[in-house]
């Protein structure tokens, strides 16, 4: 995955201080999607499940690398919601 990942994006310059993690408008869309899943599931606090899936649902890097890869992210995304109720 670390692979795909990488070959998909650009990593550039590190920017920001090391107090300030420089997040892409991608990466914040995938922690309000997270903040969702947590929240449908009636969960008070964000898992990791959660956070994958919003990287999922986010439909950037993370789910163009697991369909390159071909993972079926649909099939992926409902495993989680399940995963989450239990």
């Amino acid at each position: 995955m670390r692979e795909e990942v990488e070959r998909l994006v650009d990593t550039g310059p590190v920017t920001g201080t090391p107090r300030q993690l420089p997040f892409t408008p991608e990466v914040k869309r995938s922690l309000v999607l997270a903040v969702e899943e947590a929240n449908d599931l009636g969960h008070s606090h964000i898992r990791p499940e959660h956070l994958f899936a919003g990287l999922i649902r986010a439909q950037g890097v993370a789910a163009r690398a697991l369909q390159d890869l071909r993972i079926d992210v649909a099939e992926l995304l409902a495993a989680l919601r399940a995963s989450g109720e239990e």
